[in-house]
């Protein structure tokens, strides 16, 4: 997978839209249609409701300070908090399910209340 640029294009920066170059066109997919970053090392992968997966050149760390109301479960993975159906932490494995029906794992330090919802 070809890493996706990520750049504000002058006269189409809007708010709460990444603006993604792809095979020469721009697509624009909206914050709230992305369930969640997961992280490969310097880049992360995009996951949408739609099912497509987009590979980015920013890391976990810069797309959380940009998107504070997502929650980083793990260092590799961030979470639109939206999309959390079912949390259990009482398990040797603690983990999320989300309403994709795709289990995250959760770092057990993000487990405290102050750190994840």
């Amino acid at each position: 997978m070809k890493p996706i640029s990520v750049r504000n294009t002058p006269g189409k920066s809007t708010p709460g839209v990444f603006h993604l170059w792809e095979g020469g066109h721009l697509e624009w997919v909206r914050v709230e249609d992305i369930i969640r970053f997961q992280g490969r090392g310097s880049y992360s992968l995009i996951y949408t409701r739609t099912g497509k997966v987009y590979l980015i050149g920013l890391t976990l760390a810069e797309l959380s300070r940009r998107l504070p109301y997502f929650t980083r479960l793990h260092r590799s993975h961030l979470v639109n908090s939206v999309c959390i159906a079912v949390k259990d932490f009482n398990c040797p494995h603690p983990y999320v399910l989300l309403t994709t029906g795709e289990t995250i794992p959760v770092a057990r330090r993000r487990i405290k209340p102050t750190v994840i919802l």
